[in-house]
Formats: structure tokens, sequence, C-alpha cells
């Protein structure tokens, strides 16, 4: 007498849940990245476009200005006090400000970055105390007026004086 061969429920075959996994694995990953990128802000998009268009515009025409009436500066920094020091020339002979404001912007971390105003002390030569120190690493340097700005980089400790000019 022959025995009937056994077979097993669908469930417990390999290869149904071999078959059964890779969409449910896909379904699972894509439901994940979509979760992800509807929480997740990275701001790369903005709302106000144009607008930050035509403030980079405004930027590049402070860089020309300062181009036109020949600025060019020296940053030196004295970690002893510590203070910034700025000497201002200008090839076209074009009048010095009295005052000038001076961003000292950390290159990755924002909470360092400081803003100062630098008050002449003679024509060319200006001084402005820091709260505190400069950490040490690369910092960008943007002298400026409601009409133009010169540009510099620092590597702390490094170098503690650099040169600025337009960027343009």
């Amino acid at each position: 007498m022959a025995h009937p061969e056994k077979t097993k429920p669908w469930y417990r075959h390999l290869f149904v849940w071999l078959i059964i996994s890779f969409p449910a694995f896909s379904v699972i990953g894509g439901l994940s990245l979509l979760v992800f990128s509807l929480n997740m802000d990275l701001g790369l998009v903005s709302d106000d476009y144009y607008k930050r268009g035509k403030a980079i515009n405004a930027a590049l025409d402070k860089d020309r200005q300062a181009s036109t009436m020949g600025y060019h500066g020296v940053i030196s920094y004295s970690q002893d006090g510590p203070s910034i020091t700025a000497t201002l020339t200008s090839t076209t002979g074009a009048d010095l400000p009295e005052i000038l404001s001076i961003d000292i912007m950390h290159a990755t971390r924002g909470g360092m970055d400081n803003h100062l105003q630098l008050i002449s002390r003679s024509p060319g030569l200006y001084h402005a105390p820091l709260g505190s120190p400069l950490p040490a690493g690369p910092w960008e340097i943007r002298l400026s007026t409601n009409e133009w700005r010169i540009h510099g980089r620092m590597q702390i400790p490094q170098s503690t004086k650099t040169g600025l000019s337009p960027r343009l």
C-alpha cells in the first residue's frame, strides 16, 4: 500500500518567504524614507529665493564699489587683550570712514561668529577689543561699510595677520 506524500503548507516553504521578502523590504524602506524626508528640514530650498538673489547682487555691488574705490586692508589679531586692528588704504585716494564694521566668521561653527564696530584711531588705522580670544581654526574676515566691503581669510594660530581685498 502506497503512502500519500505529505505536502507542507505554503507558509512552511522557504522560497515563498524569499519571494515575499523583496517587495516587503522595498515597501518598508520606501515608507521609512518618506517619513524621514517629511520630518527632515535640510534648508537647501529657500522660499524667498528671489529676495536672496537680490541680496547676493547687492553684496556683489559692494565688492565692485570697493574695487572701484581701490580699498585694501590688513587685519591683525592680538590674543593679548584680545583685540583686532585694521589698516585701510585706498589706491584712488577715496575718503576713509571713521567707523567700520567687521564680521569675523568661523568657517564651520556659526555660533562663534563676531560682529564688531572698528573705530578710527588715526586716518586708516582702526581698533576694537574682542570679548574673548578666537579659537584655533579657519576664519573669514569681512570689513565693510554700507557702500563697500573687502574680504580675507585667517588661519589661527598659524597666522594672526591677513590682507583684505575686494572679492570679484
